[in-house]
């Protein structure tokens, strides 16, 4: 009896420790674990240097070309000498169609950016009901522990007066065993969860804090043609879709500009003996043999499967959103249903515990009560944690939260 009852305090030490109930420390609702998020996530810190490449990008192609100074010497001993200085021109507008492109790709690392951020907002959302949920499992663990403790202090006790066999009080053993062992289980469990929470935070992986947000169910109003405007409107992989065939067609005028020539215009200062001359000179290569008929076909090419690319994810991204929409009514009305059974079941634990006491309800029925009112319990929690995790989702494919 007294090792049990190490157990029984043991069991209640763990609960008080990781949900927080005793431990003064931080607390971190979801709307900060959000903000924790995108300035610390290893993945976010890492596509915003994407960004800045893709500025230093646009740096590169305004510059000019550098000109070039040439010196020829034709007589070492009467120090006869010609220097030249020759600029290369960009024409036919190649200089504008190159920073265009640095433009468009500095929107797509800016999408990119605003796509990673999203893909870690939805995770941290997911294992934040994930821990929300872990915390009323453990909650209903501890309750149920407590409920099965009294079940096998009044099981014991008819026992002793002889009124109930043997095997009713060895069952009841069994019963708070696992009790205790689900109590424990629902702690681990918990702090794994939260540690993957802290890897995305950016965080160390045990680093301790409390749970600031309320796990209520809230439903949300959806409007399926709504959200599918707002996903074809701010969707990030959509509109680097879009963005990438404005790219194609860049980088195809770009190569059907780089057929033309780029002069280059000089002066030249020859010196021979006494004799000073100044001059100009102009030169272009002439596209007799290169025309770039390779590369403007290669990049034709690439606005096709740009543009193939741009249409087939918009009709995915409407099933996508479509399939994550029917998934989150069907749990909203999950929800519904098991909230009805929720103060249904409260009840019938009050009525099985005075049935009990009153010798009206044998053991194994007071038991399949207990476990019944604990499924539903758990269901309905369960219900609104897979409810938010959609929602989640559904904010990933349209790019905004849902209020």
């Amino acid at each position: 009896m007294n090792i049990m009852l190490n157990r029984l305090l043991y069991v209640l030490m763990v609960s008080g420790c990781f949900s927080g109930i005793s431990v003064a420390g931080e607390s971190i609702t979801l709307k900060n674990a959000l903000s924790i998020a995108e300035e610390n996530n290893a993945k976010i810190i890492s596509v915003k240097k994407d960004v800045e490449i893709a500025k230093a990008g646009l740096v590169q192609s305004c510059a000019y070309p550098n000109p070039s100074l040439d010196i020829k010497v034709e007589d070492f001993e009467n120090t006869g000498y010609e220097l030249g200085i020759n600029q290369e021109l960009e024409l036919f507008r190649k200089r504008a169609a190159r920073k265009s492109k640095a433009h468009g790709l500095i929107m797509i690392a800016n999408e990119q950016l605003r796509l990673i951020s999203l893909d870690v907002a939805m995770e941290v959302k997911k294992k934040y009901y994930e821990l929300l949920l872990g915390q009323k499992r453990t909650e209903i663990a501890v309750k149920n522990l407590d409920l099965v403790r009294k079940l096998f202090a009044s099981v014991q006790d008819k026992y002793n007066s002889g009124a109930v066999y043997l095997n009713e009080l060895l069952r009841a053993k069994i019963e708070l065993s696992q009790a205790e062992n689900e109590a424990v289980s629902s702690e681990k469990e918990m702090q794994v969860v939260k540690s993957q929470l802290n890897f995305l935070l950016g965080r160390p992986v045990n680093s301790g804090w409390m749970i600031g947000s309320s796990f209520a169910y809230v439903e949300k109003k959806l409007d399926y043609s709504v959200l599918l405007d707002k996903a074809f409107m701010q969707n990030p992989e959509l509109k680097i879709k879009l963005l990438s065939v404005g790219l194609g067609k860049k980088e195809v005028s770009l190569s059907k500009l780089a057929v033309f020539p780029n002069p280059a215009i000089g002066v030249i200062y020859t010196k021979e003996g006494e004799n000073k001359l100044l001059g100009a000179s102009v030169g272009f290569s002439m596209p007799f043999w290169y025309r770039n008929a390779g590369e403007i076909k290669e990049k034709e090419a690439g606005l096709e499967k740009a543009e193939n690319d741009f249409e087939y994810f918009k009709k995915q991204l409407e099933l996508d959103l479509y399939g994550i929409f029917t998934a989150a009514e069907s749990a909203a009305k999950r929800i519904s249903t098991l909230k009805n059974n929720i103060e249904e079941v409260v009840e019938i634990q009050n009525l099985i515990d005075i049935q009990y006491k009153e010798g009206k309800s044998d053991f194994l029925t007071y038991l399949d009560n207990v476990k019944t009112v604990r499924t539903i319990k758990l269901s309905y929690y369960e219900a609104i944690a897979d409810y938010e995790t959609k929602i989640a989702v559904m904010e990933r494919i349209i790019g905004e939260n849902i209020e």
